[in-house]
């Protein structure tokens, strides 16, 4: 579930299969039905963070109100 009172919303997610780490980066790639749910709820962008090996979504603009499944790319870098 998504915290915060205000812009920008937050919450920590994990990968299936995948062992995050503090050297871990995530890209998301939003396809037109994630795009569609983000429109609907008035989400205005979704960025990603690495915090010490937590990672976290960030929503900007309005709390997301439907789940949005958005495929990701995880990986290791130095």
């Amino acid at each position: 579930s998504w915290s915060g009172t205000q812009s920008p919303y937050t919450v920590d997610i994990t990968i299936s299969g995948y062992n995050v780490t503090n050297n871990s980066k995530v890209d998301i790639q939003a396809d037109a039905t994630a795009i569609a749910t983000m429109i609907e709820d008035g989400v205005t962008a979704i960025y990603i963070a690495n915090d010490n090996g937590n990672i976290k979504v960030y929503a900007v603009g309005e709390k997301p109100a439907h789940d949005i499944n958005i495929q990701c790319t995880a990986e290791e870098v130095r």
